[in-house]
């Protein structure tokens, strides 16, 4: 199932040119979903939000994401697919990944796949959004200016 979110809807904090970055959220939990996309439309981003795995991969390829927040412990989410087909896209998206595993190994074989981040939760909206707003940037993807909030 995936969430909509209004791209046109005016951002309460960020100063934003041109387009609103979009970033798809894979999570399971309804509630952690709506959080983290309320701190990035805050932010000036546009999140969409999928609650189940099945739906992560039809979604990365429809909505065409800047980039990818996903929890691995997401039922029926194949992390190994989800890297495998966001790097077949035509702009492939950073890859931000939540990783309970916290095993140095793990965290090691997700970066050399193709992940630029990898985080243990639980996850502030600070820490994430700080490492999404610097892979956009790196992205050139176009990144609000945030007030010193976040």
């Amino acid at each position: 199932m995936l969430s909509p979110s209004p791209d046109d809807a005016p951002s309460e904090r960020a100063d934003l040119v041109g387009p609103r970055p979009r970033v798809l959220i894979v999570q399971a939990d309804r509630e952690i979903a709506e959080d983290q996309a309320f701190h990035m439309r805050v932010a000036g981003l546009a999140p969409a939000v999928v609650l189940d795995g099945d739906d992560a991969v039809d979604a990365l390829e429809r909505l065409a994401p800047d980039a990818v927040v996903a929890d691995m412990a997401t039922p029926r989410l194949s992390t190994a697919r989800l890297i495998r087909c966001a790097r077949e896209v035509r702009r492939p998206p950073g890859l931000i990944i939540v990783a309970a595993d916290r095993r140095q190994s793990v965290q090691i074989a997700l970066l050399r796949k193709g992940v630029e981040h990898v985080l243990a939760p639980p996850v502030s909206a600070g820490e994430l959004l700080g490492r999404l707003l610097a892979e956009l940037r790196r992205r050139g993807a176009g990144t609000p200016h945030l007030g010193s909030r976040f």
